[in-house]
């Protein structure tokens, strides 16, 4: 599952599989940051059982899919009303900044735009949002990096 690029999966299929505990490899953590079908996963063994195990093996705490060497932090972190995403970006290129819930759920899209290399600041309002944990995704043209953060 490894080798397989995830924009050419339309829709994501792992089930009955008692023997499948690894899930959490490059081209399923990829397709669900973006997902372009259905996803179902299911009846597979511990770590692999449904969506919100597989996207918490990807995603918990910080995961470096690709050598990405731009900065990503949220501060602060745990915060209570809003934080600020901080960014650096080696070079310019489109940004897309996204929440997910901790069953994987797509929750909210920050922002999805060209950006400029340097320093920046995003403001991260989260008022609709629960307390909890949620993982922040950051996509750009040199990969994906995501963290953790904590409404309290």
């Amino acid at each position: 599952m490894d080798n397989i690029d995830a924009g050419t999966i339309s829709d994501l299929y792992i089930y009955e599989n008692n023997l499948l505990s690894t899930c959490d490899v490059q081209s399923v953590c990829d397709y669900l940051t973006d997902p372009n079908g259905d996803i179902y996963i299911y009846n597979n063994d511990l770590g692999c059982n449904n969506v919100g195990q597989v996207f918490i093996h990807c995603f918990s705490g910080f995961v470096e899919h690709n050598k990405l060497e731009n900065e990503f932090s949220t501060f602060p972190n745990p915060f209570t009303k809003s934080a600020t995403l901080e960014i650096v970006l080696q070079e310019p290129g489109t940004v897309e900044i996204k929440i997910y819930g901790q069953m994987g759920q797509l929750l909210k899209t920050i922002v999805r735009e060209c950006r400029i290399a340097g320093k920046q600041k995003i403001a991260l309002e989260t008022k609709n949002l629960p307390a909890g944990v949620y993982f922040c995704v950051l996509k750009t043209n040199e990969g994906i990096q995501t963290t953790k953060i904590i409404k309290l």
